[in-house]
């Protein structure tokens, strides 16, 4: 008796238990099963590398962006304060450059808030890099799991295949004649002759 596994293509050896076959198919299908999820690891590797440096970039743009925001708010505070000094140090309580200090000062505020605004989009494009991440890993997964589904070797059915000899598949290795002559004996039995 012999076992098959049609999926697969294998067929038991000779004297092989089913239990030892079924050990055997599992060991088969679980090469196969790491030989796929290796190719689908390598074709989903580039995606990962790609996100991994958008993300990568998206971080340094909310750094500079922070870095910016830092600059610009520090310069609106000595912009403001130098406006309001110049106004209390100087001659005239409101001058044409202390209005034009103030007015550089608003502008610089102007950009403060642009600047935060900017390092808010940062985050967000950061944000919806790692949720894209996020997303493939768990594609990824499922395509794995997926895979170990399909070669679960509990799963397998494997057939069973009834040899029936033919004559044609006998060989004759060893063919011999021996001759023990006996004789009947008075009784009516038969002794032997040779001694």
């Amino acid at each position: 008796m012999l076992w098959r596994s049609e999926s697969l293509g294998i067929a038991s050896q000779l004297g092989e238990s089913e239990g030892e076959f079924r050990l055997r198919l599992a060991q088969v299908m679980r090469e196969k099963r790491d030989l796929e999820v290796e190719k689908l690891r390598k074709k989903y590797d580039t995606r990962f590398t790609t996100l991994k440096d958008r993300l990568m970039r998206t971080e340094q743009a909310i750094a500079r962006e922070d870095e910016q925001a830092k600059a610009s708010k520090m310069q609106t505070a000595i912009s403001f304060g130098t406006a309001i000094l110049g106004a209390f140090l100087g001659r005239k309580a409101v001058s044409a450059t202390s209005a034009q200090r103030v007015g550089t000062a608003m502008r610089s505020a102007s950009r403060v808030q642009k600047e935060k605004m900017d390092v808010a989009r940062a985050q967000e494009r950061a944000e919806a890099v790692r949720l894209q991440l996020s997303e493939l890993d768990e594609r990824l997964q499922e395509d794995i799991d997926a895979i170990g589904f399909s070669m679960d070797a509990e799963a397998e059915n494997p057939e069973k295949i009834s040899v029936k000899p033919k004559s044609t598949d006998i060989t004759l290795e060893i063919f011999g004649l021996a001759w023990m002559p006996f004789r009947k004996n008075v009784g009516g039995g038969l002794s032997p002759d040779w001694s």
